[in-house]
């Protein structure tokens, strides 16, 4: 499950709001992969060029140490449409899976509580 924090929450509500797509993508290298943070920097590369990296699973420092199995997840915010990015990841070498769902709707929770009706003045 994603969690997010203010800051992200801020930047995905932003992005939303200007017709920006939010996309939750898991990403599979293949088991012989060699250079898993090569291979992480190229997809985030193909990625920048179509939008945005908002959050991923485990922290980008993580991936860049290598020290993660062989999928990672990416919180994507992008005017393109879903098969396009799917097909941008897929074509990097030793890329075995793409999985890409829309993101859910943010729990809106905090701000509910936050929001007091405003009255009127007599």
């Amino acid at each position: 499950e994603w969690n997010y924090d203010e800051f992200e929450r801020t930047v995905i509500e932003e992005a939303e709001e200007q017709g920006f797509s939010r996309y939750e993508i898991t990403v599979s290298l293949n088991e012989s992969c060699m250079l898993k943070a090569v291979r992480v920097y190229m997809i985030f590369e193909k990625l920048n060029e179509a939008g945005e990296v908002a959050k991923t699973i485990p922290a980008a420092e993580v991936l860049e140490t290598e020290d993660f199995g062989t999928d990672f997840q990416v919180c994507f915010l992008t005017k393109q449409p879903a098969e396009e990015i799917k097909e941008l990841i897929s074509g990097i070498s030793e890329v075995e899976n793409v999985e890409i769902s829309a993101g859910a709707p943010l729990k809106t929770a905090e701000k509910t509580q936050a929001a007091e009706p405003v009255k009127e003045a007599p």
